[in-house]
Formats: structure tokens, sequence, C-alpha cells
């Protein structure tokens, strides 16, 4: 029996000529390296398991982080700086079933700048305790809530999301909108409270907050984390929902 391999038209390879938004991408191939050819590789924290089952059962394709050891994958301001003006999309699967506050992926760092400025983190996809998936970010200490599902996801299934921050072309809207499964869940417009944050940058970590007191770990597994640098289209992000093994 043939090794499966991921569709190399999909995912990496969205867009033709200049059009290649991929930033990052972190399969979790027995490690936390970029597969993207941009060298942003991860660091894993408090040793995450990498021999994790993906969602076709493949060994050593996911990884799975514990939330009471606090394990996750950061990478640091040192290592690379993802700010609004580049972030537009993440993409990538998750699979929980436990009831708490979790973390799939923050962008940001909690840091004092000087005596006065603080800067906090800018985009947060996370979890409820009841298992409501919601995407959102900080502004001078308030939460905002961007999209929030109705639907819970901590079912113990491999769910696929795209979070597109402040930027979906449909119908000339610009806003925010979550994926989930190949559907769009919530699409809203973009507030005015953004003019802010727009030189917000900072560590990303994924699998936990990157704030310095709160810090929200993932409990489960997660895959194919994938950052772009614009929004994917509805026929993109299905392309990734239903990507597949050759």
């Amino acid at each position: 029996m043939n090794t499966p391999v991921i569709d190399p038209t999909k995912g990496l390879a969205i867009g033709t000529g200049s059009d290649t938004p991929i930033i990052a991408a972190y399969t979790f191939d027995a490690n936390a390296n970029d597969v993207s050819g941009n060298a942003y590789n991860a660091t894993p924290v408090n040793s995450p398991d990498f021999t994790a089952k993906d969602r076709f059962g493949q060994s050593s394709k996911a990884v799975e982080l514990t939330a009471a050891s606090n394990q996750y994958c950061e990478i640091a301001v040192a290592t690379h700086e993802f700010v609004v003006a580049e972030v537009k999309t993440v993409t990538g699967w998750f699979k929980t079933s436990v009831n708490i506050i979790q973390t799939i992926a923050s962008f940001g760092n909690t840091e004092r700048i000087g005596f006065s400025r603080t800067r906090y983190p800018w985009a947060i996809i996370s979890l409820t305790n009841i298992g409501i998936l919601r995407y959102g970010y900080l502004s001078g200490g308030t939460a905002y809530n961007i999209a929030v599902t109705t639907d819970t996801f901590n079912d113990g299934i491999w769910h696929f999301f795209s979070a597109t921050f402040g930027e979906y072309i449909r119908n000339n809207i610009t806003g925010f909108s979550l994926n989930i499964d190949g559907a769009i869940v919530q699409l809203n417009q973009e507030p005015a409270v953004l003019s802010i944050k727009n030189d917000i940058r900072g560590k990303t970590t994924i699998g936990r907050y990157s704030g310095a007191a709160i810090v929200l770990p993932f409990d489960g597994k997660l895959d194919n984390i994938r950052i772009y640098n614009r929004a994917l289209s509805q026929y993109e992000n299905d392309n990734l929902f239903r990507e597949t093994y050759n």
C-alpha cells in the first residue's frame, strides 16, 4: 500500500504567479516546522505529542496538546512578527471533546512598550467551555467577538475552520468571516475600532492564548494550520475542507 500524500495543488499552492498568499503552514508531520518554504518554524513548548493521528488515521501527522500540561507551539517575536496588514486568513483542523475555554491560535503579544503603551493579542480563534467557536480580538483590554457560532464543536470529531480577518470579498463587502467545515457560518462588517489595531504585532501561538496573564491552552488535536496574506474565496476554502490524500 502506497503512503498517502497530501494533494500538492491544494493548500500550499493556492494562487498562481505572483498571487501566492501562503505565509506559513504547519502540517505537524512529527514536528512544528513551517512547510511553506518561508522557514517560520514554530517551537514546541512543554513537549506536545507529534505522534498523533490525523483525520485520515495517519500517525505522526498531527499534534496532540494537553491543556493540563500547557502544551503549545510558538513563533517568537525574534523569529517573525505577524502583523494585521499581513495576516488575513488562518485555516486548519481541530478535534476536541473537553468543556473548557481553549485557544486554537492567537496572534500578537501582551507587551508593555515604554511607560504607557501596551500591545494586546489582536486576533484569537478559540472555543468556549460549551464548544462554541469564536473569532475575535482585543483592543485596549476589551474583547470583541467578531464571529461566534451557534453550533458546538467539542464533539470529538475533526472540524475544518477558516477565519478571515478584516477582508472578505463577497458583493463588495469587507469584514470578517468564519467558515466551518466548508460553509460560512458568519460574516460581519468591519467595526471602526479596528483602526487602532493596524500596528499590533508580536508572537504567534498555536494551541494557546499569547497573553501573559491568561493562557487558555487547547486540549485535543490540531492539524494543517495555515496562515495566508489575503482572504480565501469560498472555492478555496471548500478545496481545503475537501482536501484528501492521493
